[in-house]
């Protein structure tokens, strides 16, 4: 097993094979998440999440926990760290696949291409873990609503006048609530609508930048939480993807192949603050916004 100490992956994310009081203060890490006991002094000064397995070894419950436990600490700009051992490097593994997999909509081969690129470490040889792994991915699926309506005639003929009014309240909802489209500003290709757009609260701004990476045009105080891209999931006409050897790279249009943005498996930051693990994003100067 290879020895590692304090390897970032992103945003408040960390995985170690050791512990130091120090680091973990120097990187502001107050949650230490293991599949095994850790010494009690590290009990006294952080929060200690300990996983259990089942003897079926279902790490469905794990993986879930996780990526809430990852989630929060993102938003409260605190770390957490998975410490393993040679005997839980699989778990462990595991669970830091499960929150960039569930991330990006993911299958297994692809992400650990990525990550395994940051972390050699990260390995997994069990096939029902993997599988378990791979059933986070969601499948995307078009409902035929034609259909719908045949399949149940009858329900339709029972609709008293309070069911209607309930449909038309729900239709203007959702007139009220259209969903966002993004095409290319250049040939007006559709690249992304609806929930595949992530929306996120704007952040504290510049401020949440080393004063290096501050964009002092955006604002002089550096106080701007004005968003410039959008967060988008993974599509598949995104190209270069698949490359084992390739973390982060551009987004060109599919069609006529302008540059919209970049992605990169480690996360990035929004100019609002905001960080996304893994990230792709499309400049808004680069789209056109539409509602559907």
């Amino acid at each position: 097993m290879s020895s590692v100490k304090f390897m970032r992956l992103s945003e408040g994310l960390f995985i170690s094979s050791k512990l130091g009081v120090n680091e973990l203060k120097k990187y502001n890490i107050n949650k230490i998440i293991s599949f095994d006991n850790i010494p009690e002094n590290f009990k006294t000064e952080f929060e200690h999440v300990k996983y259990e397995i089942d003897n079926d070894e279902n790490m469905i419950p794990c993986f879930l926990e996780f990526f809430n436990e990852v989630e929060k600490a993102k938003q409260t700009k605190k770390g957490l760290i998975v410490n393993f051992t040679t005997e839980t490097i699989t778990y462990c593994s595991a669970i830091v696949m499960s929150y960039f997999m569930k991330k990006a909509n993911a299958k297994y081969d692809l992400v650990l291409s990525k990550i395994g690129r940051i972390c050699p470490a990260i390995k997994i040889e069990n096939e029902d873990i993997i599988q378990q792994l791979n059933s986070l991915v969601k499948k995307k699926t078009v409902t035929n609503k034609k259909s719908q309506v045949k399949e149940n005639p009858e329900t339709e003929n029972k609709t008293d006048n309070k069911t209607e009014n309930l449909i038309e309240n729900e239709k203007q909802k959702e007139v009220k609530n259209k969903k966002l489209q993004l095409s290319c500003r250049k040939c007006r290709f559709v690249l992304v609508s609806g929930d595949n757009i992530l929306i996120h609260e704007p952040g504290s701004g510049q401020a949440s930048f080393s004063w290096r990476k501050r964009d002092q045009n955006i604002n002089k105080n550096g106080n701007s939480n004005i968003c410039n891209v959008y967060f988008i999931e993974r599509a598949e006409w995104m190209e270069g993807l698949d490359d084992e050897n390739i973390v982060s790279g551009k987004i060109n249009c599919p069609k006529c192949k302008s540059k919209l943005g970049s992605y990169n498996w480690s996360g990035m930051q929004c100019s609002c603050g905001n960080w996304y693990s893994p990230a792709f994003i499309i400049q808004k100067k680069s789209v056109d916004e539409t509602r559907i």
